[in-house]
């Protein structure tokens, strides 16, 4: 198998969001299909282990893509803001297993959450975090308790 990057442009929400015009993901590239190796901060509807085949405009940005093969695995985004509270928070998810990337400049995190872990769990660690102001958001859930 070979990696390599792709590029997703990222269309405006508004003037301020997203704080990018692309996103780059590493996958690996079969004959086919491109497989997704890390969460994305941006792109709804996309997973760790997503195979998708992709079409690439002039510029070699993914113009379209669409799933060939749905993984098990969900991703949460997590906006933190000036809450003190996220480091612990964010160690507690760590121990369950779960991978999370972090992008410190605009206090944003990404979580990939393995089907063997409970989103009820995970629930749980964040009730204080959102109770006191924190944005969770699930982009792709695939869980099947969801």
């Amino acid at each position: 198998m070979n990696r390599s990057d792709i590029n997703f442009r990222l269309p405006r929400v508004d003037a301020r969001w997203p704080p990018a015009s692309f996103e780059c993901l590493p996958t690996e590239i079969s004959k086919a299909t491109y497989k997704i190796l890390a969460a994305p901060f941006f792109i709804r509807n996309l997973s760790v282990e997503d195979e998708i085949t992709c079409v690439f405009d002039g510029d070699g940005y993914v113009s379209d893509w669409k799933h060939e093969i749905k993984s098990d695995r969900s991703v949460l985004w997590v906006h933190y803001g000036e809450l003190t509270n996220w480091l612990p928070i964010k160690a507690e998810v760590l121990r369950t297993r779960c991978n999370v990337e972090t992008l410190s400049a605009y206090k944003l995190c990404t979580i990939d959450v393995p089907p063997d872990v409970a989103l009820g769990r995970l629930d749980g660690i964040l009730e204080p975090f959102i109770r006191d102001g924190g944005v969770v958001v699930y982009p792709s859930l695939r869980h099947p308790e969801s």
